[in-house]
């Protein structure tokens, strides 16, 4: 399957969709082949991959013919046609893999293992647990949530598929964020209704300028936060702008909630870390 990701993110390359964009088709190409009925032609996926488009959706200007072929491959690669079959952990590497901003952004994937540790942490009891509702304000592209997910109800059925509604994220990266949805969806069973649900819980912004007070109240908080100094201002004008929208609001001193001292005055005076500004930013 991983192989199936990333031949068709070298052939949407070599039709000339750019990086991100043929990293989001990579995404969708198998996602679709993964969810359609196993009898399901190219045609079929073609469509189904716009289907599965989430805002901000990609501007993918392919041929007829093009669609059809990238379409081809990844049907004929896909060695499963079970959703719950699916490596989650080697489709986000090989995704990684694929962006070079990734170092940038501080952002590597949580091995399955770990956030199955840490679920069990946060969550100790599956027990009356599946109405509880989770968050990761770095969710990345979904490990945690998926391994709470798993905590909340293991099983297939209605009941995983309300749990799955009740997951919320935020991701600052569009494909990344993209991808959380559509694994979160597959992990709970891939009904075409929820997908929208699920997308509208994991949202594409920047959590630590979010203004979370005047956010619903959360049941349960996990998070591997990104490790990356912002020292180093990068090249990539959004990186930039991003990094210093972050300083200026590390060094505001305004209050994050009532009751607790300003939100990032405790960061010191040594080196700016996102990770740093994450660990505050979780009580």
């Amino acid at each position: 399957m991983m192989t199936s990701w990333t031949r068709a993110f070298g052939a949407a390359c070599g039709c000339g969709v750019p990086g991100d964009d043929a990293r989001r088709l990579a995404n969708l190409l198998l996602c679709a082949a993964l969810t359609a009925a196993p009898a399901d032609d190219a045609e079929t996926i073609t469509r189904r991959v716009r289907d599965l488009m989430i805002d901000p959706r990609p501007e993918i200007r392919l041929s007829r013919s093009d669609w059809l072929s990238l379409a081809r491959l990844v049907l004929k690669d896909v060695p499963v046609k079970r959703a719950d079959a699916v490596d989650f952990d080697g489709w986000v590497r090989q995704f990684q893999q694929a962006d070079p901003a990734r170092k940038n952004l501080g952002a590597y994937a949580t091995p399955g293992g770990f956030a199955a540790a840490l679920a069990r942490a946060a969550i100790p009891s599956p027990v009356g647990s599946s109405s509880r509702h989770v968050v990761d304000p770095a969710c990345g592209a979904g490990s945690l949530l998926i391994a709470c997910l798993d905590r909340l109800h293991p099983r297939r059925g209605t009941s995983r598929r309300r749990a799955a509604l009740r997951l919320h994220g935020m991701e600052i990266d569009p494909a990344t964020r993209e991808l959380a949805c559509l694994l979160i969806w597959m992990a709970a069973g891939a009904y075409p209704g929820d997908l929208a649900q699920i997308a509208s819980n994991i949202r594409c912004d920047n959590a630590l300028l979010h203004p979370w007070r005047e956010e619903r109240s959360y049941d349960v908080l996990v998070m591997n936060p990104p490790w990356e100094s912002l020292r180093h201002k990068g090249s990539d004008a959004v990186q930039v702008a991003a990094r210093d929208a972050i300083l200026d609001r590390i060094n505001e001193g305004r209050s994050g909630s009532e009751g607790l001292p300003n939100l990032y005055s405790a960061q010191g005076s040594g080196d700016r870390n996102l990770c740093k500004a994450f660990i505050e930013l979780a009580p």
